[in-house]
């Protein structure tokens, strides 16, 4: 448990009969390999540098079960 990475964000998600499509935008509020992992008083979203470093973007597409 102590190597558990954990973020949060917001996504959409779009289901088709053919295809899944979803993307979301995330950022990390545990870092585990840090010496304090827990990073969430850390956000920043105003500073240019903490958004190019922890603002991820994911984009999954996927064939519906």
């Amino acid at each position: 448990m102590k190597d558990l990475a954990v973020d949060m964000g917001v996504g959409l998600r779009l289901d088709f009969t053919y295809l899944v499509l979803r993307g979301d935008f995330a950022i990390p509020i545990r870092k585990p390999w840090l010496d304090d992992p827990w990073v969430l008083d850390k956000i920043s979203f105003d500073q240019k540098v903490w958004r190019q470093n922890n603002l991820i973007f994911n984009l999954a597409i996927a064939h519906p079960f």
